[in-house]
């Protein structure tokens, strides 16, 4: 697989890398994350709703999030077309910024303050389309080939005999 018609998701890995190796370089990744307080309502950062999918602070969620990128950021964007996934990225990080901000506010009473950094929201979205649009396997078709599999040792064991 390759990243041929998929440009976008092209884009997707290699800033998401960058930016991610880059704030773990430069050690601003304190910048990153979304807190309710002390940084939105008392410090009044509201740039934080924006930066904060702009990166991962760790390299393990960079990792998960590069493979799911390549294995189904790329088929999606092809099948979408590279317009419509980049605007369906950005409606997508747009919305998730809303709700998390929402969230925040909400469920703070219940011990909601904290929503760790990175675009995790806009690869979940991802695999969501990529479930409704790839089908799911069919049992018929499994069984139909192990039927034909068993069939074929049973004709050349009786075969050889």
């Amino acid at each position: 697989m390759s990243f041929e018609h998929a440009p976008v998701s092209k884009g997707l890995m290699v800033g998401l890398a960058l930016s991610s190796i880059l704030v773990g370089v430069f050690d601003v990744k304190h910048y990153f994350h979304l807190q309710l307080i002390p940084h939105i309502s008392r410090h009044f950062q509201y740039w934080r709703l924006g930066t904060h999918h702009l990166a991962y602070s760790n390299s393990s969620d960079l990792f998960i999030a590069e493979i799911l990128l390549y294995n189904i950021g790329v088929p999606i964007e092809r099948q979408f077309g590279t317009l419509k996934f980049a605007s369906f990225a950005v409606i997508s990080t747009v919305l998730a910024t809303l709700l998390e901000f929402a969230a925040l506010i909400l469920f703070h009473r219940a011990g909601l303050n904290y929503i760790p950094s990175g675009p995790s929201t806009l690869i979940f979205n991802i695999i969501y389309q990529y479930s409704r649009i790839v089908p799911p396997p069919t049992p018929s078709a499994y069984l139909a080939s192990r039927s034909r599999t068993k069939a074929s040792r049973t004709s050349s064991h009786s075969s050889s005999q």
